[in-house]
């Protein structure tokens, strides 16, 4: 039996047993007037206070709070070492945006990211609500705050279309992974229009590839063929209609055990001096400083690093392309890295990294506009993908920054990207400050000493792991 320690009544006794069972005992009768099974062994059980809602939990970990008058699960908590997800009785859910990976759906004897269905049925304002204990400004809080994410990812081909999606079967994925190729075959299917796409997905970063363009009406076959990088490949595959609409994604994890050792194709790009603007000192020193400090660790935590820059004077939007070509060289297991150093600033809601000759007041005639350089990391063979941005106002805006810093915590970002991590030196209502002690900026001083290998003011070193190289955790 577990432990016998929920009472709300003085003549009640309330147990949960491995058996799967709660069972309420009258203990002046001494015989049992109630019960409700779960199906699945219990360990411990709770009263919460509330007339017959109780906290039980079972064997594998999951809490369900239930109405023993009702026999009736309200909501069940899914634990794991290091997050929760919680229910209610309607399928809608809520969790935190780093726990997400954690969990998943099953449809069909098939296994379904998270993410698929995030749009529907992540509803912390509704999952509060089945509590009844909420106070209606809280609640309201939170509508506001799902309201917000659906403005961000703009969901309009995703809810309430989950039964005019196209679909698609596989039968066959070639698991040889003695190729550098991964090839995966099957048929789709749509209701209506044509299948225009398939999308491919390699550890997050979107593949692009004139055979990935398909022109099958109602129904038909397909088959891709996958580039592989040493070892992890998580690879998620989905088909699109002509409206837009996408499939539920299939998703393979290929190890290709070849081993390969990266170059670094390294970009940086930085302005001390402007044509119609006071100088910003230092900036072109972190931009050099931090190419020499990579150089440095050639051969050890890489194989060959090759770098090009924009600077100065060079640093205009007509030279962007060359960054382009640049990149293009890169292979599938190498890593581009784009450092950008200078001035940011905002108007009308869109955010410039300012060129040599961009005009101050008027930043959209010769200024970088965020988009444009993030652009520069599309479609490049390689999967490992940084961006560095050492300027005021890095950070994304929003002009409620309350509300959109609490969607950040709730929920997983799902807009579509390239795939790549990107660093800021500063909020979007905050500056990027210099250094007072070395001439580089306060970003660039500790890109310096991370890549040395110096302690940080809390005595961290980049290399935490003592791996030997520096990384990036999420």
């Amino acid at each position: 039996m577990g432990r016998n320690d929920a009472v709300d009544d003085p003549d009640r006794l309330v147990s949960a047993g491995f058996d799967g069972v709660v069972r309420v005992w009258s203990i002046r009768d001494r015989e049992i007037t109630g019960s409700f099974d779960l199906g699945r062994p219990l360990t411990t059980i709770s009263a919460t206070g509330e007339r017959d809602i109780y906290l039980v939990l079972s064997t594998d970990y999951e809490l369900y709070r239930i109405d023993l008058r009702a026999k009736k699960i309200l909501n069940t908590f899914y634990l794991t070492s290091d997050a929760c997800l919680i229910t209610d009785t309607l399928g809608n859910y809520m969790t935190t945006s780093y726990a997400f990976r954690n969990y998943g759906f099953t449809m069909n004897n098939s296994c379904y990211s998270l993410d698929q269905f995030d749009a529907i049925y992540n509803r912390p304002d509704k999952v509060l609500a089945s509590f009844g204990c909420v106070d209606t400004a809280t609640l309201a809080l939170y509508r506001r705050i799902y309201a917000k994410r659906l403005e961000k990812i703009q969901p309009e081909n995703v809810l309430g279309q989950l039964g005019r999606l196209p679909s698609m079967v596989i039968d066959n994925a070639d698991l040889d992974t003695t190729c550098n190729c991964f090839v995966i075959a099957g048929s789709c299917h749509t209701a209506a229009g044509v299948v225009k796409e398939i999308r491919v997905r390699v550890n997050n970063v979107p593949l692009y590839d004139p055979g990935f363009l398909l022109a099958i009406k109602r129904q038909g076959r397909f088959s891709v063929r996958i580039p592989l990088e040493a070892g992890t490949n998580s690879i998620r595959l989905s088909i699109v209609d002509d409206q837009g609409r996408e499939s539920l994604e299939r998703i393979f994890q290929v190890e290709y055990p070849k081993p390969y050792v990266p170059d670094i194709y390294f970009v940086g790009l930085g302005s001390a001096v402007y044509q119609s603007h006071d100088p910003l000192p230092y900036v072109d020193n972190d931009v050099r400083s931090y190419g020499q400090a990579l150089y440095s660790r050639q051969g050890s935590w890489f194989n060959k690093l090759w770098v090009d820059t924009l600077l100065n004077q060079e640093l205009t939007v007509d030279h962007l392309d060359q960054v382009k070509s640049f990149l293009a060289r890169a292979r599938v297991g190498d890593i581009a890295v784009i450092f950008y150093s200078g001035h940011g600033l905002l108007k009308d809601s869109t955010y410039y990294l300012a060129s040599y000759d961009m005009d101050f007041h008027k930043p959209e005639a010769r200024g970088i506009p965020y988009e444009c350089l993030e652009r520069l990391l599309d479609s490049i063979a390689p999967r490992n993908r940084l961006l560095l941005i050492n300027a005021c106002a890095a950070g994304e805006y929003d002009r409620d920054n309350e509300v959109f810093q609490r969607m950040k915590t709730l929920f997983a970002d799902l807009r579509p990207g390239n795939g790549a991590t990107i660093i800021g030196a500063s909020a979007s209502d905050k500056s990027a400050l210099v250094s007072t002690t070395r001439p580089f900026s306060n970003f660039g001083d500790a890109l310096q000493k991370a890549l040395a290998g110096e302690k940080d003011a809390s005595g961290n070193v980049a290399d935490r792991d003592e791996t030997g190289s520096s990384g990036l955790t999420s």
